[in-house]
């Protein structure tokens, strides 16, 4: 992260505990395994601490990669061009093949490219960001916007040692 601006409540220090948080944290990188880096401009939290809400904004260039890295993974070959489109709609081109589909959030809180019109070896969903102990976040919606992305999700209690 390279800025934090956050307020905690109800703050116990020797337990190492707060009951609430609010604030922005601005360039994070979260780096999951086998994954391409995850940027995001700023996450804004709130809530409590059994129930964070974490609202991130990405950019354009930062979907685009996360998109590239998952179907050159799932297609083996990396793609040429992909283009964005609000509210969810993402066309992948890999070679002289064209892979439409929508951004959507699957029932484990994952965000996934669910292609509409499969070609080659890409047939069913292509994860993006899936929760896992590297990746505390629980995705509950994605929308596209001219600049990139907003993905409001919750982190996982068990990452904060809850």
């Amino acid at each position: 992260m390279a800025r934090v601006d956050v307020t905690l409540g109800d703050v116990a220090l020797l337990d190492r505990t707060a009951g609430s948080v609010d604030g922005t944290l601005t360039g994070v990188e979260i780096d999951p395994p086998g994954g391409p880096p995850i940027h995001a401009s700023s996450v804004v939290l709130s809530g409590s601490s059994a129930a964070i809400r974490a609202t991130l904004s990405l950019s354009t260039e930062d979907v685009t990669a996360i998109a590239r890295s998952a179907v050159a993974a799932v297609a083996g070959a990396s793609p040429s061009r992909v283009t964005l489109a609000s509210p969810d709609r993402v066309t992948v081109a890999v070679g002289d093949q064209s892979l439409a589909g929508r951004l959507v959030v699957d029932a484990g809180g994952a965000l996934v490219f669910h292609p509409t019109t499969p070609v080659g070896g890409i047939t069913g969903d292509v994860d993006l960001i899936r929760s896992g102990p590297d990746v505390p976040l629980r995705i509950r919606t994605v929308s596209l916007t001219p600049t990139g992305a907003t993905i409001t999700a919750t982190i996982e209690a068990s990452a904060l040692g809850g």
